[in-house]
């Protein structure tokens, strides 16, 4: 079933810009997207996308002056430092209009609305910032263990009340993390020099080899999405393989 996302740019112009998001909510978009953020400040856009229970999709990089018609400035060799920069406050928003796990409008429901259709392995789910702000690979691989999701399974297919554990779970594993004041590897400290102590409570991370905390089976390392994983492989059971289609 397709989804569509509006194009608050191109609709609802008969709405001041931040009022465009509830005016596509009330229209029955679960999606929104639109050309540049760039003039309006970031939390405002992302109180309207709260607001009207909305998930932004896309915006584009910085295109120039667009009024004058440009429409990009990638392949221009003289402005290579001025697309870089443009990257970086791109990648930068993107991060913020993600749905921090301490906020209240992140529910299992809001959960499952954003995993529904997505064929992504729920690692790669976790860990993008555009979804969900702020959970790094620790935290995603601890999360992970607490609700028993393999993190290569497709977060589409993963059941409602496994969503709901996965949303308790991130909120766990953060909670826990913050209370640890984070995780201390390869010297790592706080700006007052205060080593975290986090390493000393994961469940799964950088356990490769030892016991499962929970069966005792030893845990192994993986990839997924592009990042060394840990899982215990009975606890978290690896997806099947989908069947290749016959033909006629």
């Amino acid at each position: 079933m397709p989804r569509f996302a509006a194009n608050l740019t191109m609709l609802f112009t008969e709405h001041p810009f931040l009022e465009r998001f509830a005016a596509a909510a009330q229209s029955g978009f679960d999606q929104v997207e639109f050309l540049f953020p760039y003039e309006h400040p970031v939390d405002e856009v992302r109180a309207a996308l709260r607001e009207a229970g909305l998930e932004q999709v896309l915006f584009n990089l910085p295109a120039g002056d667009f009024a004058a018609g440009q429409r990009g400035i990638a392949n221009d060799p003289a402005r290579v430092a001025e697309f870089r920069d443009g990257v970086e406050r791109a990648l930068e928003i993107a991060a913020r209009l993600g749905l921090e796990p301490f906020d209240p409008s992140f529910t299992g429901g809001h959960l499952r609305a954003l995993a529904r259709g997505s064929r992504a392995p729920v690692k790669a789910f976790l860990l993008d910032q555009k979804r969900i702000a702020g959970v790094g690979n620790i935290y995603a691989d601890e999360a992970l263990f607490r609700a028993r999701i393999h993190p290569l399974r497709p977060v589409g297919s993963i059941a409602r009340a496994q969503l709901d554990a996965l949303r308790d779970a991130v909120v766990e594993a953060l909670e826990a993390g913050i209370a640890a004041k984070g995780a201390t590897i390869d010297d790592f400290r706080d700006p007052y020099g205060v080593q975290g102590s986090f390493q000393d409570q994961f469940l799964v991370h950088l356990r490769e080899g030892r016991p499962c905390s929970r069966c005792a089976t030893p845990v192994i390392k993986l990839r997924a999405a592009g990042r060394g994983t840990y899982v215990c492989p009975r606890c978290q059971k690896a997806p099947r393989p989908r069947r290749a289609r016959r033909g006629p």
